[in-house]
């Protein structure tokens, strides 16, 4: 058994094969008191029980296949998608596996509100909107009502849901139900990155041992702070991702437009009639080594050709990634540790240090399309 953390302290332990975690809760008479997620699921698990028939127990089980077959199944920070009390309360409100793929096709967009037990009014659904900013679907907790079940389903799940209904809708499939694709083999990854005409570079870590909510909440936080330092320097990123087996490594993968680009660029300084920055840019790039052409002048503002400090995605992130990337947890880690940027020629290196789980992932990576969109 083991000690890990999320809000408290609980234990993992493992029986007969079987991942068991023992959360303990405080024992309550009002929901309204619950001082932890935990607290409350004594009230979730009698409600579901209270209004799920066993027909309808059947249809849960359906939506939970369908959205993990999708990729949009859990609430934990990897997935971001939608939990298990969500998808017993979307069966619940609409009540049935259909019903609720044809509002999520038909009803569902970023905002919607769903009051199973309608606490809230017409008139207070702006208040609501306000009080759940920035989560674009807004489920009222029937136990809670000051809590969003749907908290933790992001933009991309939400889309994600609504696009896979639709094309289910259309063409009903098994295939929404079950994954028959066969893990692939690194050759078929290496010809599939060789077919397309831009570039990968790969940066490869061992990870701190943190619960996986914690690992992937800074490891997110890392990689679009590593796309930044990217596209502050001039590559353009083309997409992104971060994969982690929670147990010893993590890779960042970046897909660029090209790794090398040129040995110059063209830079927009200030007005000429700002001060001081005016002053500045000129002091900056007058007689400068780094000056090709210019400073002169365009409409009202400054410009120069200059050399860039780096041609080389590689290059950039080897000197730069602990200084402007990473969180700070990760960068104390790896100033302790080490990582390395690698390239596509050193896929077959990847996989003999992290493994084969990792093709799978950076096949749908590559391919983008969904497999539901291909069906």
């Amino acid at each position: 058994q083991t000690i890990a953390y999320a809000e408290h302290p609980y234990v993992k332990v493992t029986m007969d094969n079987i991942n068991v975690d023992v959360v303990p809760a405080f024992k309550l008479k009002d929901p309204l008191e619950a001082e932890t997620v935990v607290d409350r699921t004594p009230f979730h698990t009698r409600y579901v029980i209270s209004k799920l028939n066993e027909k309808q127990k059947d249809e849960v089980r359906l939506l939970k296949k369908f959205m993990k077959t999708i990729g949009v199944y859990g609430a934990e920070i990897k997935v971001s998608g939608f939990s298990g009390y969500l998808v017993e309360l979307l069966v619940i409100y609409y009540g049935s596996f259909k019903r609720v793929l044809e509002a999520a096709s038909e009803t569902w967009k970023p905002g919607v509100v769903i009051d199973v037990e309608r606490y809230f009014r017409k008139k207070d659904l702006p208040k609501i909107t306000r009080k759940f900013q920035n989560q674009p679907l807004i489920v009222i907790d029937p136990v809670d009502y000051r809590r969003n079940v749907a908290a933790a389903v992001s933009p991309k799940s939400m889309a994600t849901f609504i696009a896979a209904s639709k094309t289910y809708l259309r063409n009903p499939s098994e295939l929404f139900f079950f994954k028959v694709e066969a893990k692939p083999t690194l050759a078929e990854v290496m010809e599939l990155i060789s077919s397309k005409p831009y570039d990968y570079v790969f940066v490869l870590f061992p990870i701190p041992k943190k619960p996986p909510d914690i690992l992937w909440g800074f490891l997110r936080r890392s990689v679009k702070g590593v796309r930044s330092l990217l596209e502050k320097f001039g590559f353009n990123v083309l997409d992104y991702d971060v994969w982690c087996d929670e147990r010893e490594y993590g890779v960042f993968v970046f897909e660029l437009e090209s790794e090398k680009i040129s040995d110059f660029v063209k830079s927009e300084g200030p007005l000429v009639f700002s001060e001081p920055n005016s002053s500045r840019f000129l002091s900056k790039y007058v007689d400068s080594e780094l000056t090709i052409a210019g400073p002169w002048i365009e409409d009202f503002k400054w410009v120069v050709i200059r050399k860039r400090k780096f041609n080389r995605a590689s290059s950039l992130l080897k000197e730069r990634l602990l200084e402007h990337g990473v969180s700070h947890v990760l960068q104390e880690h790896l100033r302790k540790t080490w990582f390395k940027v690698l390239l596509k020629d050193d896929l077959k290196y990847i996989v003999e240090m992290v493994g084969d789980d990792f093709l799978s992932f950076l096949r749908s990576f590559v391919r983008k399309k969904p497999e539901w969109l291909r069906i």
